[in-house]
C-alpha cells in the first residue's frame, strides 16, 4: 500500500517557507549544504566533534551501546488509523502549529536531514519537503521541513541523483519519542509521496521512515545528522510500476552506494587523487560511522506496528568499504616507498593505513592477502636515532583518540594473526607492525627501556601476547 498523490491547487499554500517560482530560477540551483552552514563558527574543533559523536566505541572505557530498541519512544504519539487519502482530501494550511514554531535551538534538538533523490521530476519548478506524524509537525498534512538542492551525488550514478538537505528543530519530547515521516515532492498543487522501494511492507500496510535519534544526542541544544540514503519519488507512475522497482535491486544498491560515497567524510586518509578536508583521523572515522550506521540500520514503521530496524535489501557495506579502501592501500604503499626522506608524507600514509586497519576490524572487512601484507608494511615506524624522535608516532598520537588507539591495536593483532595462520603461507610482514603495536598497547614507549616482568619464556615478556607466535614458528617461512 502507499499514499495517494493529492491535488492541492485549490488549497492555501504548499510550503512552510518561501520558495522560488519557476521564472525566478532557471535550471537547477545548488546551495551550500546545511551541514556545512551549521558547523560554521562553532569553534569546537576536531576533539569536540569526536566527543559529540554516536561512535561510542571510539571512546576509551565507554561501553554504552547504540540504540537497539525503541520501546519507550513508540508508546506515545502513535498515529491514529491510517487515513485513506484517495477518498478524503484533508484540509491543508501553510502554518505549522504554534507549539512547533516556538522551539528554540538551545532547548530542542536540531535534526539535519540528508537525502539523494531518484525521481522523474526535473526539480526545476518542483520542491522537496518532509511531512511527519504528530500534531506538532502537521500530522502529514503540511510540510515540516523544506529541503534545499545542494549538489549531486558521487559515484557511477552521480549525474542522476540530486542531493538535498534541510533541517528542523524538535522539542525534547518529540525528539525522545521519535516520529514517522516521508519525503514528498510538490508540483503544481500535487503531493507526490516517496515509495520505500527497499523496505516492502510485511503485512500490507504503509511503510514510513521513523526518526530514532540515539540517546547520546538527546540533549537540549544537540544536533543530529540524519543520513537517509535515497528517496524514490515518481510522478504519474502506476502502482504496478512502483512495485516493479522492488525487483531492480541492483539499481537500489548502486544508489545507496552513491549515498555512502557522497556523505562519507572528505578526509585525505580515505581519498585518492582528491583534496581532503583538514580534519583528524578520529573525526573522520567517527563521522564515517554515523553515515554507515544511518545507511545500514534503517528505522521504519509499518502503519501502527512498532518501529523496527531493517537492513536495506542486498546492500553489503563490507563490499562497498573494501572497494573504497583498496585504492588507498595501494597509494599509501607507493608513498612510503617514494618518500623515504619526507617524514610528513610518510606520517600521513601511516595514519591513513592505521585508520584502514581500524575500519577492517570495526566492519569485518576482508581484503585480499596482498593488500593485508601491504598494510602491515605501511605500519612500520621511521625514527631519528640521533635526535631520539619518532615523528610518525607523534602524529599518530595527535590524530587518534585514546579509545581509537586501543581499538587500532586490536586491529593490528587481528591482522598479524591472519597473516601468520597456516604453515604453508605464513609471512613475516607482521614484524613491521610490532613496534607500533607495542606503543599503542602501551607496552613500551619510543626510546625508553621497557619494563619487562615475569618469565622470559612467556609471550608477554617479549611483547607478543595475543599473537599467534607458535603457529608462525611452525610455518615454513619463520
Amino acid at each position: 500500500m502507499e499514499r495517494t498523490n493529492i491535488n492541492l491547487k485549490d488549497q492555501k499554500g504548499e510550503t512552510t517557507a518561501p520558495v522560488l517560482s519557476a521564472p525566478d530560477r532557471k535550471g537547477l540551483a545548488f546551495e551550500r549544504p546545511l551541514s556545512e552552514q551549521l558547523n560554521e563558527g562553532d569553534g569546537s574543533g576536531a576533539a569536540k566533534a569526536a566527543e559529540g559523536s554516536n561512535g561510542y566505541w571510539y571512546q576509551k572505557k565507554d561501553n554504552q551501546a547504540q540504540d537497539t530498541t525503541i520501546d519507550q519512544r513508540s508508546k506515545n504519539g502513535l498515529r491514529k488509523e491510517e487515513k485513506s487519502k484517495a477518498c478524503h482530501q484533508p484540509p491543508v494550511t501553510s502554518q505549522l502549529p504554534i507549539s512547533f514554531k516556538q522551539v528554540e535551538p538551545e532547548i530542542g534538538v536540531t535534526v539535519v536531514f540528508h537525502v539523494l533523490l531518484v525521481s522523474n521530476f526535473k526539480m526545476e519548478e518542483e520542491h522537496l519537503h518532509i511531512r511527519a506524524q504528530g500534531q506538532d509537525l502537521g500530522d502529514f498534512e503540511v510540510n515540516c521541513v523544506d529541503l534545499k538542492l545542494v549538489g549531486r551525488g558521487r559515484g557511477k550514478e552521480k549525474n542522476k541523483l540530486l542531493r538535498f538537505s534541510g533541517q528542523c528543530i524538535l522539542s525534547m519530547d518529540r525528539a525522545q519519542r521519535g516520529t514517522k515521516y516521508k519525503y514528498v515532492v510538490l508540483k503544481k498543487g500535487n503531493v507526490h509521496w516517496e515509495y520505500l522501494t527497499e523496505f516492502q511492507p510485511r503485512y500490507g500496510g504503509i511503510v514510513d521512515r521513523f526518526l530514532s535519534i540515539p540517546d547520546k544526542h538527546l540533549n537540549p541544544g544537540a544536533k543530529w545528522h540524519q543520513f537517509d540514503g535515497v528517496a524514490y519519488i515518481q510522478g504519474d507512475k502506476s502502482l504496478l510500476g512502483k512495485f516493479y522497482d522492488y525487483f531492480r535491486r541492483e539499481e537500489t544498491v548502486e544508489n545507496r552506494t552513491t549515498a555512502l560515497l557522497t556523505y562519507l567524510p572528505k578526509w585525505k586518509g580515505f581519498l585518492v587523487n582528491e583534496p581532503g578536508e583538514d580534519i583528524t583521523a578520529t573525526t573522520a572515522i567517527v563521522e564515517l560511522d554515523k553515515v554507515v550506521s544511518c545507511l545500514t540500520n534503517v528505522w521504519v514503521k509499518e502503519s501502527d506496528l512498532r518501529p523496527e530496524n531493517r537492513k536495506p535489501a542486498d546492500f553489503n557495506i563490507q563490499t562497498v568499504l573494501a572497494d573504497l579502501l583498496q585504492p588507498k592501500v595501494k597509494e599509501n604503499a607507493v608513498v612510503l616507498t617514494q618518500s623515504k626522506r619526507d617524514l610528513n608524507a610518510g606520517a600521513s600514509a601511516l595514519v591513513s593505513s592505521l585508520a584502514i586497519v581500524l575500519l577492517l576490524k570495526k566492519y569485518s572487512i576482508s581484503l585480499p592477502r596482498e593488500h593485508r601484507l601491504s598494510l602491515l608494511r605501511c605500519l612500520a615506524l621511521k625514527v631519528d636515532p640521533t635526535a631520539k624522535k619518532c615523528t610518525p608516532y607523534e602524529v599518530v598520537l595527535e590524530q587518534f583518540s585514546d579509545g581509537l588507539r586501543a581499538f587500532a591495536a586490536e586491529g593490528i593483532e587481528d591482522l598479524c594473526n591472519e597473516t601468520m595462520a597456516g604453515h604453508w603461507k605464513g609471512d613475516g610482514e607482521w614484524l613491521f607492525a610490532v613496534p607500533l603495536l607495542h606503543f599503542l598497547r602501551e607496552d613500551s614507549k619510543p626510546f625508553e627501556e621497557p619494563h619487562m616482568t615475569g618469565s622470559y619464556n612467556k609471550l608477554a615478556w617479549i611483547g607478543a601476547q595475543k599473537l599467534r607466535i607458535k603457529e608462525f614458528q611452525k610455518s615454513d617461512k619463520q
